[in-house]
């Protein structure tokens, strides 16, 4: 009681502004950027909100700390990250590396097997690429011959490839769509997303599945009729990067969490703190003294960030000015020593806390 006595004390004394910090540049699936950015209403969606949780049956940490892609080749599982020039297969019952193919690709923000055969469609050059899941060479490269801006997930049904290709989070911004892509044929046919950031993709069989960062959920699309059945709350937090389908079971991959989730798509349970209540979410959280940590406001554009140490003194009042959800600070820069913080975020009249945890 009293720590949250200073506490609130604390907040209606203060009146310190410092200048806005610094933020690191961000794609919109978490990876570092020089040209693209999160700043820009990167959470104001106009997809349907996502009401259920999937049930979570398994968790497993990410091989690579950058996940961008998983797939599944009917046994094991296979992960692509950012800047990795490696894929990763490990197994469905522990999540253990089976084995580590280099590759010689930077940014593969897809993946998905078929026949024997690994595709990954490279944001670099915006192109597919075959290759051999045993040693890793290059068996084909796929020019897709279209304006991509930034191709997204990748799934391959027949002698269609499909991926999503996304030009902006802001809803003005038109022409995000998922294409299927004939390589034989080179016909593309693109249909507009339903999420704000639309990422992983796969196929149930019946369903496509596709995940949207800034909902952080997983849509339900029937692709003949294209329309959305349903919209799936899904755990790590706000970087959905991949997902893959076993024959029972939907595998995602987070970039928030770096961790594999495997998710029962017939088990669903509602919950309460959907998208249209104040939310704050910290990662990684833990976080090292020296190292950035990321906050993110759901509901909140953030005017003010303020840390509080255990007795409720105040350690920093920060003045963010960008119209973004998103904040990266440094802990170090903020002299964090090891211990247990409390973060609130304050914007127009609302506000939120959560606990931040420095090593």
């Amino acid at each position: 009681m009293r720590t949250k006595l200073l506490y609130t004390t604390t907040l209606l004394i203060t009146t310190i502004s410092l200048s806005v910090f610094s933020q690191n540049k961000l794609d919109f699936m978490g990876f570092p950027s020089e040209g693209i950015s999160q700043e820009s209403n990167f959470y104001n969606n106009k997809s349907t909100q996502a009401l259920e949780n999937l049930r979570t049956l398994k968790t497993f940490p990410s091989p690579t700390s950058l996940p961008s892609g998983i797939a599944y080749d009917g046994q094991f599982l296979w992960v692509c990250g950012y800047n990795e020039y490696a894929i990763y297969k490990i197994s469905t019952v522990d999540g253990s590396i089976i084995n580590t193919v280099p590759v010689n690709l930077q940014r593969p923000y897809g993946i998905t097997y078929s026949n024997d055969t690994i595709y990954m469609i490279d944001n670099t050059t915006k192109n597919i690429f075959a290759f051999d899941p045993l040693t890793g060479s290059c068996l084909d490269t796929i020019i897709v011959n279209h304006n991509l801006i930034y191709p997204t997930g990748l799934y391959k049904l027949n002698n269609d490839f499909i991926f999503n290709d996304t030009k902006g989070p802001q809803p003005s911004t038109l022409g995000d769509s998922t294409y299927f892509y004939n390589n034989l044929t080179n016909n593309i046919n693109g249909n507009g997303t339903f999420g704000t950031y639309a990422t992983g993709i796969t196929y149930d069989g019946q369903y496509l599945w596709i995940n949207d960062n800034p909902t952080q959920s997983t849509m339900k699309i029937d692709p003949q009729t294209w329309t959305l059945q349903a919209s799936y709350k899904i755990p790590g937090g706000m970087y959905p990067n991949g997902i893959t389908w076993d024959g029972q079971s939907l595998w995602e991959i987070n970039n928030a969490s770096d961790s594999i989730y495997m998710l029962d798509p017939g088990s669903v349970t509602l919950i309460n703190n959907n998208l249209s209540e104040n939310k704050l979410t910290i990662f990684p959280n833990p976080v090292n003294s020296n190292e950035n940590f990321n906050i993110l406001s759901n509901n909140i554009i953030p005017e003010n960030i303020y840390i509080i140490d255990e007795n409720g003194k105040l350690l920093a009042n920060k003045q963010v000015k960008a119209n973004s959800a998103l904040v990266t600070l440094n802990a170090n820069e903020l002299k964090l020593s090891s211990g247990v913080y409390s973060v609130n975020v304050v914007g127009k009249n609302q506000n939120v806390t959560s606990t931040l945890v420095v090593k």
